[in-house]
């Protein structure tokens, strides 16, 4: 019973996208420039943010740690964090 309703509506939607032609090549071009955009973005967020940089000696790299002074103020410690 569900089954038959839902190829209806299918039918039904494939029938309304074929006689809208310009509406459809318009929605399916929206549709691929956004994915091309969003996997644009993706990439060059994951190269520059998400994967780690990098560096040929690894003590080369200082990670800086912040003193947290009141709930208003803090300040970057200049010693560097040598927990890793």
């Amino acid at each position: 019973m569900l089954g038959q309703v839902m190829l209806q509506d299918i039918r039904f939607a494939l029938r309304l996208l074929v006689k809208n032609l310009g509406f459809t090549l318009v929605a399916i071009t929206t549709l691929g420039l956004a994915v091309a955009a969003n996997t644009v973005v993706f990439s060059i967020v994951n190269a520059i943010l998400i994967r780690p940089l990098r560096t040929p000696a690894r003590a080369a790299v200082r990670v800086y740690t912040q003193i947290r002074l009141s709930s208003a103020m803090s300040l970057p410690s200049l010693r560097p964090n040598t927990s890793t």
